[in-house]
């Protein structure tokens, strides 16, 4: 459920133009787009109903293959359920090993429609070379075998090699028009990684060609939040990434607003809101969204029912705590324990954001029953040292900031 990269995780999506005298009528255009606005409603099956219908009406164009594959790609990192932006802006996050693998008939599925997308677009090609907009389904597509295997596989060489046959080809479209747009956002996000990578790699990187800076990055994103016509809202995910990961959190909670308005169904833009204003220090206002997702998730609005609560209370719990309301947190925490559905880790874990929270709350005894708890337990990212350590001496909240800075 990796809701913001619905936001890092479009890194190299940009919906392709559809082109082509079959697909340039409103109606397909129409139908185009309530697709890609399921995707950010998190509503994948209707999302794939949509283009298959459009699969099945065009078979020989590429686009709707592609955006099949887009859908199950996002529908994916869903399913993975990350909710800590923070921890997604963190440059190694994509570097640790995957805590689960893709299911194979998915994964199969996935790639088999992004090589019949490719297929298409060659075949397109050979019979119009100059045709554009078939250059950018094709430069796409490498695309979005680049976000994939980076957010999925969590491979980065393999992910630069795709990205580099993408940039290269979104290249070549701006050379021949440099008012299409589109392309330019996956020039940026291609050039902002480049220019980001450790001093020790950028020097190999440099030599294998590939290139990029952070002023370059900022331009071209810009151009496509201003000008592209299809991908400015995924331009504008992009840049809170880069603005969050650069604490430039005013500009990201710009952007944010802007999106939250745009799409009230979300549950993704109110917890990102909160956690741009946690690191603003506003941290009453991040409280009251956080809070208010939990409301409507309880409530069963409308989008809000697919946050899963038996996973999503541990996340509750610890933010809260963070944000020094550990009376707001030990609720979360104790939900999630009593939960039959709660994995095993975040059970563990929530036990001991528990025992942390009573300790705040000056309730040691309690506090202490709940590490003899973990203690019991497997051992979670650690959790049977921090319970000892946690039976001598109280939970103070620097321990969790010393966690957290050994994490990274």
């Amino acid at each position: 459920m990796n809701f913001f990269p619905v936001a890092l995780v479009l890194v190299f999506w940009a919906p392709p133009v559809i082109s082509g005298q079959d697909l340039e009528n409103p109606r397909v255009l129409a139908e185009s787009n309530v697709g890609f606005a399921q995707i950010f409603n998190f509503d994948y099956d209707q999302a794939i109903d949509t283009f298959s219908r459009l699969r099945s009406q065009y078979p020989q164009h590429p686009a709707p293959p592609l955006y099949m594959a887009i859908t199950l790609w996002q529908r994916e990192l869903f399913e993975r359920e990350n909710l800590d932006l923070d921890k997604l802006a963190t440059p190694d996050y994509f570097l640790e090993r995957p805590k689960q693998s893709m299911p194979v008939e998915a994964r199969q599925k996935f790639t088999g429609l992004v090589e019949e997308s490719r297929n298409l677009a060659e075949a397109a090609l050979r019979r119009n070379p100059g045709d554009i907009n078939v250059q950018y389904y094709l430069a796409t597509g490498y695309g979005v075998r680049a976000a994939f295997t980076i957010t999925v596989d969590h491979s980065k060489t393999q992910a630069l090699n795709y990205g580099k046959k993408s940039y290269e080809l979104h290249r070549r479209i701006v050379s021949r028009d440099a008012q299409y747009y589109d392309s330019y956002m996956a020039l940026g996000i291609y050039e902002y990684i480049v220019a980001n990578l450790p001093w020790y790699a950028k020097w190999v990187a440099n030599i294998a060609g590939y290139h990029g800076t952070q002023a370059g990055a900022l331009k071209y994103l810009h151009l496509a939040v201003e000008r592209g016509p299809r991908v400015a809202d995924e331009a504008r995910l992009i840049l809170i990434v880069i603005y969050f990961r650069d604490a430039k959190f005013k500009d990201a909670l710009a952007l944010e607003d802007y999106l939250q308005k745009k799409y009230p169904r979300s549950f993704n833009f109110p917890l990102t809101r909160a956690e741009i204003l946690e690191k603003m220090g506003d941290k009453n206002e991040a409280v009251a969204e956080y809070e208010t997702v939990i409301s409507k998730t309880n409530a069963g609005v409308p989008n809000y029912d697919k946050l899963k609560l038996s996973t999503a209370r541990y996340f509750f719990g610890r933010k809260f705590l963070d944000l020094g309301r550990a009376d707001l947190a030990l609720p979360q925490f104790l939900a999630s324990i009593d939960d039959d559905r709660t994995p095993s880790r975040e059970k563990t874990l929530s036990r001991l954001g528990s025992g942390q929270a009573l300790d705040q709350l000056g309730r040691r005894a309690a506090a202490v029953a709940q590490y003899r708890q973990v203690l019991a337990s497997a051992d979670i990212e650690g959790s049977r040292s921090q319970a000892k350590t946690l039976m001598k001496r109280p939970y103070s909240p620097r321990d969790h900031q010393v966690e957290r800075s050994v994490s990274r």
